[in-house]
């Protein structure tokens, strides 16, 4: 008996790709990152504003490790777009007090964020001396 997993689940070697072009297919990206590992699925959503991104899944995750390597070294290139690369994360990989900032901040800044600040109070009882 197969179970359907949501994709987060069973695409957990994600690869976020940002900066790419309007007109770059999935088979465009599948084949630019190929070269790292085994390339399991390629999700580029409906562009919103003028800033198309895409997703790249790995059959290890080793592959993306790879990849980031790589693009350190000699940035990657995707139809004749400089492409930003980062771990891609689900809600419940980030920090809840991170899913408040705006969403440019959220990709790698909530990995070395420091968590918000914590008020503590300490309540004293002062004993009152009986005279």
């Amino acid at each position: 008996e197969t179970q359907t997993q949501p994709a987060q689940i069973r695409y957990k070697h994600r690869l976020f790709v940002g900066q790419i072009g309007r007109k770059t297919h999935p088979d465009h990206l599948k084949q630019a990152f190929q070269q790292f590992g085994e390339v399991v699925d390629v999700y580029i959503p409906p562009p919103k504003g003028n800033k198309p991104y895409g997703f790249v899944s790995f059959a290890e995750h080793d592959s993306i490790l790879k990849a980031l390597d790589h693009h350190n070294e000699t940035p990657i290139v995707v139809d004749n777009n400089t492409v930003w690369l980062d771990c891609a994360t689900t809600r419940e990989d980030v920090p809840r007090y991170a899913m408040s900032l705006p969403s440019n901040k959220r990709n790698a800044s909530h990995l070395t964020m420091s968590p918000p600040p914590v008020r503590i109070l300490y309540l004293t009882t002062h004993a009152h001396a009986h005279t």
